[in-house]
């Protein structure tokens, strides 16, 4: 396997050892079994594990779960990234609980970063919660990028919602987040990716199958993986870890080796726009 030149569209870096910002990952990762996640994560850390792959550039996703410390991880990871010389962009979040008025307030504290390139809710929100058109309205005026959390029961209904923002730039997290132990799971996933991909412009993270397969082997991932791309196309699909989130499931080095395998047969412009340049634009263009 050659090396392969990546951007990765999804990464947590985090020091649980001094910020006690993720209270939710210690039980996460006891509920998982993984001693690997509820540990310090580095760029050191991330470029050792990331065999196969030169990665030169990453969107930082918060995952903060302390009521708001994405306020102070923003600052941190923007003074990590001038520490580490990193080509580095971020996605913020909000409580999504507060008011308007205190959404709009956290976004723009999370805009005086230049980084700073728009914002997601985990575990995710309903299209039609209190909180999702000041977020929406805020971002679509601000050209910032909404990275949509959502599951098949709501990818339908968050397509109707997302063609009242036309000018809202939006990227599916991962891949839809699939429910494949249940009934009908393939078939209610591939029906709202469609949905989804029917809305002008939004793209798909292939990342988090790690999360919903417990499996990071070429067997288990290739029918959602091939799916996705058969659904999105070369030109609306992009590379991402989810590290150290992922490792619950397997190694980096795996998920690495089976996309490898999977896109044997695509073209070096397919593959390039998948790792590299299709983040590229979306997230610094």
């Amino acid at each position: 396997m050659t090396t392969i030149r990546a951007v990765d569209s999804h990464v947590h870096f985090w020091k649980v050892s001094e910020n006690e910002w993720y209270p939710a990952l210690r039980p996460f990762a006891e509920a998982v079994g993984s001693d690997t996640i509820n540990t310090d994560f580095s760029p050191e850390d991330y470029r050792r594990s990331a065999t196969g792959l030169d990665v030169h550039a990453f969107v930082h996703v918060s995952a903060t779960t302390a009521p708001g410390a994405y306020l102070e991880e923003v600052a941190w990871v923007d003074a990590l990234a001038n520490e580490s010389d990193l080509d580095l962009v971020m996605i913020g979040t909000i409580d999504p609980e507060s008011s308007s008025e205190e959404i709009q307030a956290d976004l723009d504290a999370q805009a005086t970063f230049s980084r700073f390139r728009g914002a997601r809710v985990f575990p995710g929100i309903a299209p039609d919660a209190p909180a999702a058109d000041p977020l929406l309205a805020w971002l679509e005026g601000s050209d910032k990028i909404f990275d949509l959390v959502t599951d098949p029961s709501r990818a339908a209904q968050w397509a109707e919602k997302l063609r009242e923002y036309p000018n809202l730039r939006v990227a599916l997290e991962h891949t839809g987040s699939p429910a494949p132990g249940e009934e009908g799971g393939f078939a209610a996933w591939k029906a709202g990716m469609k949905a989804l991909a029917d809305v002008p412009g939004l793209m798909c993270k292939l990342t988090g199958l790690g999360m919903a397969m417990m499996d990071l082997g070429e067997q288990a991932l290739r029918p959602w993986i091939e799916e996705s791309i058969d659904i999105f196309g070369f030109d609306r699909v992009m590379f991402g870890s989810n590290v150290p989130i992922e490792t619950m499931a397997g190694t980096y080095a795996q998920w690495i080796d089976t996309l490898d395998v999977v896109l044997t047969g695509a073209s070096e412009g397919e593959r390039a726009r998948f790792y590299e340049r299709n983040a590229r634009g979306f997230y610094w263009g």
